[in-house]
């Protein structure tokens, strides 16, 4: 990855899963569900998926933010996602 990412829109799909959509115009899905068997100390609490659901994007800094204060980079979700087609035909 090189240069810095601009996270542009962030969706909770299900399961632990955020759809993002980088300006590069790159649509990716990050999968949490590795990271939450980690312990996470403070940040315990995002294993509740009503808790893990309630996040926003700093658009200051396009990162993901959570309500506890845990947040992650654009960069950081960007190697962590993996890559998704979408087609618009029907």
């Amino acid at each position: 990855m090189q240069g810095s990412k601009k996270l542009l829109y962030a969706h909770y799909i299900q399961n632990f899963q955020i759809l993002l959509i980088y300006q590069e115009e790159a649509v990716r899905v990050a999968d949490f569900n590795n990271m939450l068997q980690e312990d996470l100390g403070d940040f315990d609490d995002l294993k509740i998926e009503k808790n893990f659901k309630n996040f926003s994007i700093d658009k200051a800094f396009s990162t993901i933010e959570w309500n506890n204060g845990y947040d992650i980079s654009p960069e950081t979700l960007y190697e962590m996602s993996k890559l998704v087609k979408i087609s618009l035909t029907g």
